[in-house]
């Protein structure tokens, strides 16, 4: 996808996919904190599946920068998102 940076949509399921990680993180943990989402792709199953490249703050969003992947599936008409994978990227994506 073109211009990530600038769609709102993508930029909302990326908070979303951060959001969900944190409600998994225990008390005291280390939360993440959303910057933004640099790269995406999209694939049309029986909803759209997202393929994400997040860029987040570590504790509180004052600590080092991390990459990290997600797929989230949006189910059109029902409204409904799903965070299927979320893990660290393998490297920062050139733009």
């Amino acid at each position: 996808m073109k211009d990530v940076e600038e769609k709102e949509e993508v930029q909302e399921l990326g908070r979303f996919a951060v959001a969900e990680v944190n409600r998994q993180v225990q008390p005291g943990g280390c939360r993440l904190v959303f910057r933004r989402v640099v790269a995406a792709e999209q694939q049309v199953v029986s909803g759209v599946k997202y393929f994400l490249h997040i860029e987040a703050g570590i504790g509180g969003g004052a600590g080092p920068t991390r990459w990290f992947d997600a797929i989230v599936v949006v189910e059109p008409g029902v409204g409904s998102r799903r965070l299927l994978q979320f893990r660290p990227a393998s490297a920062e994506v050139q733009r």
